[in-house]
């Protein structure tokens, strides 16, 4: 089998694009607006959470990022903690995984990979609008998942496999051949099809190519202002089989007690003959 891997050549320029969609998106702001330091100062809606100090104490309607990460770990705000992890889990299920998620924690509980999945998408919208903007959880997960960031991806999946399907009167001249060749006469009708169904089978579970990946999208800005999607990456794996039905038969046929016969056959005649023919030589 051969392995063969494809990168699309377009995807150093599609990485440059989005990055340039997402600083055009992010309006007019100070030195610096993408550090870590101002993401946990940014503000956060926190009007519709209710979350809760360390206290039991009702936080403002509006806190900073560090705060509400804060907050979601302490025992006033299991509820809200639920709401989030449950909205992700059903609105953004791409979020748990490439945080390393593979179920989410009991109920009561948050764990550090879920509090940083839910910063992610906040930090997508910290970093696709205007510097101040007040960070709401909801509006950013829609927002993620209808793609109208700039710069927010889409994949889709590449899986395609090839078949070999033989046409009946072909197998039947190619198990002719193979037999001719190796056996010395033609095949019987039940021989035909005893070989003709084992490689249906075989070509049924064993494609002759098999290929999978993904197609990367991503909006890019247009100079009218608008955002165009546009297939940006293309990562392809492709498996070839290369063992076709002649060369199958062939080796169905070696394997088989007719083959061995005949085999054993020929060498007996071969000796005999150069047997006959020395004694003949030494008269």
């Amino acid at each position: 089998m051969v392995i063969k891997i494809k990168r699309d050549a377009t995807s150093d320029a599609a990485a440059a694009a989005l990055a340039a969609a997402g600083a055009q998106s992010s309006g007019t702001a100070s030195a610096n607006p993408l550090s870590t330091k101002n993401f946990e100062l940014a503000p956060f809606d926190n009007s519709t959470l209710g979350l809760k100090g360390s206290n039991g104490v009702l936080l403002p309607s509006k806190i900073t990022v560090a705060q509400a990460e804060t907050a979601l770990s302490n025992k006033y705000n299991v509820a809200a903690a639920d709401t989030l992890k449950t909205s992700l889990a059903s609105q953004y299920p791409t979020a748990l995984k490439e945080a390393g998620i593979t179920s989410l924690s009991p109920t009561g509980i948050i764990t550090p990979k879920e509090i940083g999945a839910i910063k992610n998408v906040l930090q997508q919208g910290y970093v696709n609008n205007p510097t101040g903007t007040t960070l709401n959880f909801g509006s950013i997960l829609n927002d993620v998942k209808t793609g109208a960031y700039a710069g927010s991806q889409i994949t889709s999946s590449i899986n395609s496999k090839s078949f070999d399907q033989p046409n009946i009167q072909a197998s039947k001249a190619t198990i002719n051949s193979i037999f001719s060749d190796m056996l010395g006469r033609t095949a019987t009708e039940a021989e035909i099809g005893k070989y003709t169904n084992q490689y249906l089978q075989y070509a049924a579970k064993n494609p002759t190519s098999n290929t999978s990946g993904q197609y990367t999208y991503g909006y890019i800005p247009t100079p009218s202002g608008s955002q165009r999607l546009q297939r940006q990456s293309q990562n392809e794996t492709s498996v070839q089989n290369n063992l076709n039905e002649k060369d199958f038969i062939t080796n169905q046929v070696m394997q088989g007690t007719d083959y061995n016969t005949f085999a054993a056959a020929n060498t007996a005649h071969d000796f005999l003959t150069n047997l006959a023919a020395k004694s003949a030589g030494g008269e």
